[in-house]
């Protein structure tokens, strides 16, 4: 008997929001077929919930990981289990509100041989857009971690996230892996994706402390021996502007984590050319410069 391999994969960790992560699938639920398969994460939640929203959507596979991972982590996770040739990463809070989902990302693939990742256009709930529904922006240095798809060979040849990242910063250094590899990241003006920003989980202080790790790391990680000074440099900047609203315990403790701490960081070391470094910066200065990116 012949299997069909599905098109599309799209992946949703979730951990204990059950409540939005049941919003999210019924979303999804007109693209479930032969074509495209539905898979849900659960990141270790401590109670049954996640697993039991997500008996309520029979066309879900639903995964466990075998201990709390992160979303980051849950991820990647996910992505050995997956089958299509396409990958699209959600949020357990976070939907496509456009008709046409799929087939609008199968043309953008299409339509340039050299496009490894497009972005979704993130909609937050005060109606703030990443980029304008008018931006001309053919490449953008990143995309929003709960709005992407990814083709099947950016994915085997970059691989998934960093384990040096537990919680947010893993995008931007995706981003530059996958740039120095010779992939276009494509962003979808045009293809909305609703992120309603379940409060659950959410910490300014400690989104603050993790947000500052990951930039050291990211930088001490990947940027060229010319530009790394100036990475450290920018990092104490915010270290200081950001000084009344930063988590101090956890910023160090994530610093020193003897996994994924600025040591495995320093160790691990593997810095893009300094050609696809200035192109991540130059991406970054047409963003600002068309507009574009009114997120913050």
């Amino acid at each position: 008997m012949t299997v069909r391999v599905p098109s599309f994969s799209i992946l949703v960790p979730a951990y204990e929001r059950a409540e939005a992560l049941a919003l999210t699938l019924g979303k999804l639920e007109p693209y479930a077929s032969e074509d495209c398969e539905v898979v849900v994460v659960d990141d270790y939640s401590q109670s049954s919930e996640v697993r039991d929203a997500v008996r309520d959507f029979p066309f879900v596979r639903y995964i466990r990981a075998p201990k709390n991972l992160g979303v980051i982590g849950a991820r990647n996770f996910g992505y050995g289990h997956l089958l299509g040739d396409i990958i699209i990463n959600l949020d357990d809070d976070s939907y496509p509100v456009v008709g046409n989902f799929l087939e609008r990302i199968k043309e953008k693939f299409q339509s340039d041989a050299n496009i490894g990742i497009v972005g979704f256009n993130i909609r937050t709930p005060d109606g703030r857009l990443t980029w304008r529904l008018d931006s001309k922006l053919r490449e953008v240095r990143a995309y929003v971690g709960c709005g992407n798809a990814w083709s099947r060979d950016l994915y085997q040849k970059v691989g998934g996230y960093s384990d040096l990242f537990f919680r947010q910063g893993e995008e931007l250094e995706h981003c530059m892996r996958a740039i120095d590899a010779g992939f276009v990241i494509a962003p979808m003006p045009d293809l909305i994706v609703q992120h309603d920003q379940s409060p659950i989980n959410r910490n300014i202080p400690k989104h603050n402390a993790h947000e500052l790790a990951n930039h050291l790391k990211r930088s001490v990680l990947s940027a060229p021996a010319i530009f790394l000074p100036e990475g450290v440099a920018r990092w104490l900047i915010l270290l200081f502007v950001r000084r009344k609203i930063i988590n101090w315990r956890e910023l160090w403790l994530e610093l020193g984590h003897p996994n994924r701490g600025l040591r495995q960081a320093i160790a691990r070391r593997s810095p893009i050319s300094v050609h696809s470094f200035k192109k991540v910066r130059a991406l970054n200065r047409a963003e600002k410069m068309n507009a574009a990116t009114i997120r913050t």
